[in-house]
């Protein structure tokens, strides 16, 4: 609370220097947008950023759902076999 007090007590000093009324007023209409509008934008990053995080976790629950099942096992292996080369296109494990 110490730092919202020193930052209080800094504003209050910078407005009491504006000698215009009219400022001072349109300014204090103006601070609560200001600050609505940072709030603003920082819950949409935040929104942003867990979106990204569920996409990402939802991609890797299902590439594992496939990668356990049986059916995509078999996929997988006759997709991609180490060391032979099948994995190319056109080529084929099975013969």
């Amino acid at each position: 609370m110490a730092f919202l007090t020193k930052v209080r007590g800094a504003g209050k000093k910078a407005f009491d220097r504006i000698s215009n009324d009219k400022v001072r007023h349109n300014l204090l209409q103006a601070i609560p947008f200001w600050i609505a509008s940072l709030i603003t934008g920082l819950v949409a990053v935040l929104y942003t950023r867990l979106f990204a995080l569920a996409e990402k976790g939802t991609a890797l629950f299902f590439d594992c759902l496939v990668d356990s099942s049986p059916v995509g096992s078999l996929c997988q292996g006759q997709r991609y076999s180490p060391g032979d080369g099948s994995h190319r296109a056109g080529h084929s494990q099975i013969q």
